[in-house]
C-alpha cells in the first residue's frame, strides 16, 4: 500500500485532510494525504512517488472552483501555499509564486503603482489556480496579463518554463488544465498607474461583484462556462431556477450562475442540482452546459451525470 510508504518518505504531511476546509463551498469528505511542498524538488519527488506507486494526485489552489466527493479522495492532494507565495520583480515583469493569493498580488501591484491586476484581486484563490483555469471577470482574464510560467512536468518531474503562446489559454482553460504540469510560478506584465486610479478600478469591480454575486454565501463560483450564445446564467434564470434548491444546495437568487451552500449541503446535493439544471437547459434550448467547476474524487461523478453524457 502506497500510503504507509508515503508517510515514511514525506513525514511533513497531513492525513485525512477535510475538504470542507480546503474548498470555499465547504463540502466533501477527506483527502487521504495533504502535502505542502517547500520547493520544486519536493514536487518532483511527489510526482515520481505517484508514478512509481500508482498513487493518484490532485493539485489544489485556493479551492474556490473545486467540488470534492462526499466519499473523499484516496490519493495525494498537493497544495503549494504557503511556501510558493513569494512575489517580486524579475526584470521588467512581476514573478508570483503559484501559491500566492490573488489579493497578495494586487497588494504588491498597488504598492509599486502597477495597474492591470485589479480584476484578479476580485477573484478568490491563488495565482496558480487562477492561471490553470484562466480565471476572469467583467471582461478581463488572466491570459491578458500573463507572459509565461514555471512548472514541473507531471510526466517526468522535470522543471520547465513555458512562454505565453505555450500556455494555450482558452475559455476557463490552459495547458495546465489537463494535469500535465504543476505550475509553480507565473510571470505578469502590468503597466504603470497611479494608486488612486488602481484603487478606484479595484473598488468599481468589487462593488459590481457585491451587487451581482452572492459573495456572502459558500460557493465554488460560476458553475458553468459561457456558451456560444453568452452567459449560462441567462439561460438558467430564464427557466426560473433562481431560488431552486436540493436540500442545502441552492441556485442563488442574486445570480443564477452561482450555486450556493445555503445550509449544510453535500456534494451529492450539488451534483443533483447541476444535473437537473443541465438537463432542463438542454431540453429547452438544445445547449449542453460545460461545467467550470473542477471535481476531485475517486471517480468522475460530475462527468458521469446523465446530462453530461452529451458533452
Amino acid at each position: 500500500m502506497w500510503f504507509d510508504e508515503f508517510l515514511k518518505r514525506f513525514s511533513a504531511c497531513e492525513t485525512n485532510a477535510d475538504f470542507k476546509k480546503l474548498t470555499t463551498v465547504k463540502t466533501g469528505g477527506k483527502a487521504k494525504v495533504l502535502f505542502r511542498p517547500t520547493c520544486e524538488n519536493d514536487i518532483a519527488a511527489v510526482i515520481k512517488f505517484s508514478h512509481d506507486n500508482s498513487a493518484p494526485i490532485f493539485v489544489i489552489g485556493g479551492g474556490s472552483n473545486c467540488l470534492a466527493a462526499d466519499e473523499g479522495y484516496d490519493g495525494i492532494v498537493l497544495k503549494l501555499s504557503p511556501y510558493f507565495s513569494q512575489i517580486d520583480f524579475c526584470g521588467e515583469v512581476v514573478k508570483a509564486g503559484a501559491g500566492a493569493r490573488t489579493a497578495m498580488l494586487y497588494s504588491f501591484c498597488l504598492a509599486n503603482e502597477l495597474g492591470g491586476c485589479e480584476f484578479l484581486a476580485n477573484i478568490p484563490g491563488t495565482v496558480g489556480g487562477a492561471t490553470v483555469m484562466n480565471a476572469g471577470c467583467f471582461g478581463s482574464c488572466i491570459a491578458d496579463v500573463v507572459t509565461g510560467a514555471d512548472a514541473v512536468s507531471e510526466k517526468d518531474g522535470k522543471f520547465t518554463h513555458l512562454e505565453r503562446d505555450e500556455l494555450k489559454f482558452s475559455e476557463r482553460r490552459s495547458v495546465f488544465s489537463d494535469g500535465e504540469y504543476v505550475v509553480t510560478a507565473v510571470y505578469f506584465s502590468f503597466f504603470h498607474s497611479g494608486k488612486k486610479e488602481i484603487i478606484k478600478k479595484y473598488n468599481d469591480i468589487a462593488l459590481a461583484k457585491r451587487a451581482s454575486q452572492p459573495l456572502d454565501k459558500p460557493s465554488f463560483g460560476s458553475v458553468f462556462k459561457r456558451t456560444e450564445t453568452g452567459s449560462a446564467a441567462v439561460l438558467i434564470d430564464a427557466l426560473g431556477f433562481k431560488g431552486f434548491s436540493i436540500n442545502g444546495a441552492k441556485v442563488s437568487e442574486k445570480h443564477a450562475g452561482f450555486f450556493i451552500n445555503e445550509k449544510n449541503a453535500t456534494t451529492d446535493d450539488f451534483l443533483t442540482l447541476i444535473d437537473i439544471v443541465g438537463q432542463k437547459v438542454r431540453d429547452r434550448y438544445g445547449i449542453i452546459l460545460s461545467p467550470e467547476v473542477v471535481y476531485v474524487g475517486n471517480q468522475d461523478d460530475l462527468g458521469r451525470l446523465p446530462y453530461a453524457h452529451f458533452l
